[in-house]
C-alpha cells in the first residue's frame, strides 16, 4: 500500500484556499502554482495586496503591489502575459502566465512598457517535498484552471470568490470541516 496518493503536477492551476486553512497568510488566498515537482512546489499568492506601510518609498510607487508569499519578502517577482519576455529570466507557468524575477522586469512593469499584463509582487509561496500533495490531501487547497481574467482582470479582493465560482462552488457554502471516504 502506498503511504501518499499520486497528485498529477499542477504546474499552472490556481490554488484556492478552503476554510480548513487557519494561516492567515493564506486564509482566503489565491495561489497560481509555478512550478510542481517531486522536489516541491512554488507560486504566488495573487489576491493579497501590500500593506500600505510596506518597508521602502521605492516599493510604495509600485502600483497594485502584492504579497506572493512568505518566502523571500526583499525579492520582486513579475506574473505577467506572455507578450514581454526576459530571455532566460522568465519562467514560462502556462500558456497565459509567466514569472519573471528580474530588475528589468520590475523597471518595465512599472514603467508601462513591459506586458500588458502584469503583477508585480513581493515574496513567493513554497512547498517543500510532499508537503503541497499533503495539503491537498487535507482539503486545504482547491485546485482550479488559471484564467488570465482573474489572475489580471479582476480586483484582488473578488478573486478567490471567482476561482471558487468557476468550480460552480457558492463560497458560502463552504466548511472548514472535510470528510474522507
Amino acid at each position: 500500500m502506498r503511504d501518499q496518493v499520486e497528485i498529477r503536477n499542477l504546474t499552472g492551476c490556481l490554488l484556492a484556499a478552503t476554510p480548513a486553512v487557519d494561516d492567515p497568510t493564506f486564509r482566503h488566498g489565491l495561489v497560481l502554482l509555478c512550478a510542481h515537482s517531486s522536489e516541491g512546489a512554488m507560486g504566488v499568492l495573487i489576491n493579497r495586496p501590500a500593506p500600505a506601510r510596506i518597508g521602502s518609498s521605492a516599493l510604495r510607487q509600485i502600483p497594485g503591489l502584492l504579497v506572493g508569499g512568505p518566502a523571500q519578502t526583499d525579492r520582486l517577482f513579475v506574473l505577467h502575459s506572455p507578450d514581454w519576455e526576459d530571455g532566460d529570466g522568465s519562467l514560462r507557468v502556462n500558456d497565459a502566465h509567466l514569472l519573471t524575477a528580474t530588475d528589468r522586469a520590475v523597471e518595465a512593469a512599472s514603467a508601462e512598457r513591459g506586458p500588458q499584463d502584469c503583477l508585480v509582487m513581493l515574496g513567493y509561496s513554497g512547498w517543500g517535498p510532499g508537503q503541497l500533495e499533503a495539503e491537498l490531501m487535507q482539503n486545504s487547497w482547491m485546485p482550479v484552471p488559471s484564467d488570465p481574467m482573474i489572475t489580471f482582470g479582476m480586483d484582488p479582493s473578488m478573486k478567490w470568490g471567482a476561482a471558487i465560482g468557476a468550480l460552480g462552488i457558492d463560497p458560502m457554502a463552504l466548511s472548514g470541516t472535510a470528510g474522507h471516504a
